[in-house]
């Protein structure tokens, strides 16, 4: 309201000059050559803050040239003046300016501004009277007829313009105190952070809570409304000191400034608050604040401290898995070395053991390479399609002789109707038959001489899945390390058969059928066998 205030000012000093030069004209009119222009020119510049001020009463824009109008009229004026131009000849430039202006302040008054009517029209009526009256004693003046009546007139108009600027300022700080609290109103109903209002006195209550509540909670805003505490019930048990102290005049005592909130679906979010306690008098009356929900947040700083626990670990088990194989090829190296070793089949054991550990390390390194690049979304895929049975051949080609040249019993099985080339699967062939080999050689390993493995291949009962499987009658899992199998470097209680491993086969292998969209999952009893079994799904042309 600066503005209007400020061309409220100027249109009333312009006003009163021109006023005060009227009565110098009247009283005497021969002494003052230069009052007869100074009348018009006050005019005009009260009659454009009039103008600009009710701009600025409705927040309007408005253009500077009109006032840059004025200086050209004065340039015009001094110059016809100078030049002996008739009074009349002078005036019409002025008086259709003052229309100009007049007809461009209406038109804001009617189409422009937002104030009740029965505003507009008092405005609209005492500024046209103010105009005409003084645009009348412009003729008069030039016909040398002013009487005290245009002095009056003029007066009049002066103090009702007064008088409507005034009810005009406090109807533009209403408008504008509206406006505000609708802005506001707006914001809190769209906000997507929950905003609330809780007063304590009279007696404790939510007195306004936004809609947001319901998308993040899925409970409604009357709920809140109802039960002044249901903040508090839906808060995590270990949470409500927390949030307790935190509506209270102990707000500034709270080190925390989240808490957990169960929705209504049962789940907890993460809801962040930021509270502002009223006070009046010293005593506590009401709390406003903001609640936001960081579930998002919080769990992707969660991911970020498990993959740098993982990232420890992973370090660990590194180091300690390379540890044993170095300090034997270092050992069994010195000893060659140092020739300490006197028969050649001692010799030749130790170049033995040093061989089985480097390779042993060559493929620690390959499976971690494989690994790290599976988990950065950077190992490529070569993606075929392929008839079952021909998958299924080409995997037991590679491996059926590692099972027949054991004393195990094996054998390789092949659902009926598989064998016509009716189903086929999208597959990579070469990471499909690492997971196979994967679950072979550990079945070998953990299966004594005597034991047996199967190896099978069958739909799923709903014909949408191929699924392969080996079954062997070996070791067995412990049910404890059953549900970690499948994470890396995990070798589980019962690993004595195989003490060289990495165990990380399995984690790859997993990560490999996932990537086919397929599942994998081991079923077993320690003593009594185990069952690894993955699933692909079918291709079907689209």
């Amino acid at each position: 309201m600066r503005e209007f205030t400020k061309y409220w000012v100027i249109s009333n000093v312009a006003y009163t000059i021109g006023i005060f030069c009227m009565m110098i004209l009247y009283i005497s009119p021969e002494e003052m050559l230069i009052v007869p222009w100074m009348i018009p020119i006050c005019n005009l510049t009260g009659t454009l803050s009039i103008f600009y001020a009710c701009c600025a009463a409705n927040n309007i824009l408005h253009k500077h040239f009109w006032g840059r109008y004025i200086l050209l009229l004065l340039l015009y004026g001094v110059v016809s003046w100078y030049c002996s131009v008739d009074l009349i000849v002078i005036a019409i430039p002025f008086l259709l300016y003052h229309l100009m202006l007049l007809a461009v302040t209406l038109f804001t008054i009617f189409w422009k501004w937002q104030f009740p009517t029965y505003i507009k029209d008092i405005v609209a009526t005492v500024l046209l009277g103010h105009v005409v009256s003084q645009i009348l004693y412009s003729f008069a003046l030039i016909q040398d007829r002013t009487t005290p009546v245009d002095l009056f007139l003029n007066m009049l108009f002066l103090i009702l313009m007064n008088f409507v600027s005034a009810i005009l300022y406090k109807k533009s700080l209403a408008f504008k105190e509206r406006l505000q609290n609708d802005y506001i109103h707006m914001m809190a109903e769209n906000a997507v952070d929950i905003l609330f209002y809780y007063t304590f006195q009279p007696f404790e209550r939510f007195t306004f809570i936004s809609p947001s509540v319901e998308n993040l909670t899925g409970y409604k805003q009357n709920d809140f409304y109802k039960n002044p505490k249901f903040y508090l019930e839906i808060t995590h048990e270990k949470d409500r000191e927390i949030i307790e102290k935190a509506f209270s005049s102990q707000a500034f005592l709270v080190n925390q400034n989240y808490v957990r909130w169960q929705k209504k679906d049962g789940e907890f979010a993460y809801m962040e608050f930021h509270n502002n306690p009223i006070y009046v008098g010293g005593e506590l009356i009401a709390m406003e604040g903001i609640l936001r929900d960081i579930s998002s947040r919080v769990q992707a700083d969660q991911e970020m401290a498990d993959a740098k626990r993982a990232r420890q670990i992973l370090l660990s088990y590194v180091s300690h898995e390379l540890k044993t194989p170095i300090t034997y090829i270092t050992g069994y190296a010195e000893l060659l070395h140092g020739d300490v070793l006197e028969n050649e089949a001692e010799r030749k054991k130790a170049a033995g053991l040093i061989l089985s550990k480097a390779i042993f390390l060559q493929n620690l390194v390959d499976d971690l390479f494989q690994l790290s690049r599976m988990e950065s979304n950077q190992f490529s895929f070569e993606f075929m399609q392929t008839k079952i049975y021909e998958l299924h051949q080409v995997l037991n080609e590679e491996h059926q002789n590692e099972i027949f040249s054991t004393k195990i019993s094996g054998s390789l099985e092949l659902a009926d109707e598989l064998k016509d080339g009716k189903y086929e699967v999208l597959v990579d062939i070469k990471r499909i038959r690492q997971v196979y080999g994967n679950l072979l050689h550990n079945a070998i390993k953990h299966t004594p001489d005597s034991g047996t493995i199967k190896c099978r291949c069958f739909l799923d009962l709903k014909k949408e899945n191929i699924i392969f499987e080996v079954v062997d009658s070996g070791d067995g899992i412990a049910k404890e390390d059953l549900p970690n199998i499948f994470n890396a470097f995990y070798k589980g209680t019962n690993n004595r058969r195989v003490p060289e491993s990495s165990g990380l086969g399995l984690s790859l292998s997993e990560q490999i059928v996932t990537a086919h969209r397929g599942k994998i999952k081991a079923l077993s009893k320690e003593n009594q066998g185990s069952t690894f079994r993955f699933s692909l799904p079918l291709y079907e042309e689209g």
